[in-house]
């Protein structure tokens, strides 16, 4: 249980992430958002990923490959947010499991049972219970296509650090996305900077910590196991998104998002036995 753990902790912090960003993303842009982040994450990594030395040559493309990834799910999701409603956004964004799931089969050979994808697809029906009567389906095209690429450089994200493995360290995973991050979003945001005040620029150097710690634990949770069986947990972020509406935005569950966390939380629990008994 140690991977769904590891992936059960990424989307807790990737959902403190969320909460942050949104705050942030009124007063700033995308690139300025990256690049500190991207700075944060790299001050704090680095150190140790200087001491695992070089990436051999042959495993640097997919390692660059893997970051650039990393970069075009938070920008994407960026731009969907600022465009949708959070909650059309979301909609989007728990197709990643199917995304996850079809790639591991296709490029890393898993095996995935009929029934563990009825379990996702009954995940994905509870998320839609509480989500469905509130779409307001206004938003622009291009809003709902950021939030697709987004979902699919996700999937990406996972297959790539499965196919990876551990040859290199989690401090050496993290620099290589933080460090493209710096140096493609770090001239933009020098050009369109605004100076925050005391509070946002903690709230941004927060958000680079929890950035970081976020991408290390998913990437610890891939490295211990297989991605069709940790994708149907994305499906958890419905259960942070309902908490944080209560405790941040003062937004009481109702009944719907009630039933529908029991759902989720079903069929989660019983995607997880499933994975258990298929031979991989």
């Amino acid at each position: 249980m140690r991977g769904p753990a590891l992936m059960l902790t990424a989307i807790a912090l990737f959902a403190v992430l969320d909460t942050i960003a949104k705050w942030l993303s009124v007063g700033y842009g995308s690139a300025q958002v990256i690049a500190l982040r991207s700075a944060v994450g790299l001050l704090l990594t680095a150190p140790f990923a200087a001491r695992a030395g070089a990436i051999a040559r042959e495993r640097l493309s997919l390692h660059l490959l893997r970051g650039l990834l990393i970069l075009a799910s938070a920008f994407f999701f960026f731009q969907a947010f600022a465009l949708l409603p959070l909650l059309d956004a979301y909609i989007v964004f728990f197709l990643a499991p199917f995304f996850t799931m079809g790639l591991a089969v296709a490029v890393l050979g898993e095996r995935v049972g009929a029934r563990a994808w009825a379990w996702a697809g009954l995940a994905f029906l509870g998320v839609l219970v509480p989500i469905v009567p509130a779409l307001t389906g206004g938003g622009p095209l291009v809003g709902y296509l950021a939030a697709l690429v987004g979902t699919a450089a996700t999937a990406g994200v996972m297959i790539t650090t499965r196919k990876l493995g551990t040859h290199e360290g989690l401090a050496v995973a993290m620099a290589v996305p933080a460090l493209l991050g710096a140096v493609l979003f770090g001239p933009v945001a020098v050009a369109v900077w605004v100076p925050p005040g005391t509070r946002d620029l903690a709230l941004l150097l927060v958000n680079g910590v929890v950035w970081t710690g976020a991408n290390l634990a998913l990437t610890a949770a891939v490295r211990a196991a297989e991605p069709s069986r940790l994708a149907p947990l994305d499906f958890t972020a419905m259960l942070w998104a309902v908490l944080f509406d209560a405790l941040v935005f003062g937004l009481a569950p109702g009944v719907l998002d009630v039933i529908g966390a029991a759902v989720v939380v079903l069929a989660t629990l019983g995607h997880q036995a499933e994975q258990r008994r298929t031979p991989r």
